[in-house]
């Protein structure tokens, strides 16, 4: 239904794998009532506000969704724009 979903919980709560968990979801791998396996044209955001989890939580994306024809991208205001 085009919904969207904010995860806030205390640090060591596990929020990062339970994200991952929400975009395996929203990427279509559970099949849901009248949807197709792998929904074409989701797309899941995952924001930290501190640079060194950048790289941490990414990592964490791409192992999450290694079986998955999803690549995980990650971008920083420390990195330079092309």
């Amino acid at each position: 239904k085009g919904r969207n979903a904010i995860l806030f919980c205390p640090t060591g709560a596990g929020k990062t794998l339970m994200a991952a968990e929400v975009a395996w979801h929203v990427l279509g791998f559970e099949p849901r009532p009248g949807s197709a396996r792998g929904a074409a044209g989701n797309t899941v955001v995952f924001l930290v506000d501190r640079l060194p989890l950048v790289t941490q939580q990414s990592r964490v994306f791409a192992n999450y969704l290694a079986d998955s024809p999803y690549r995980v991208g990650s971008w920083s205001s420390d990195e330079p724009q092309s």
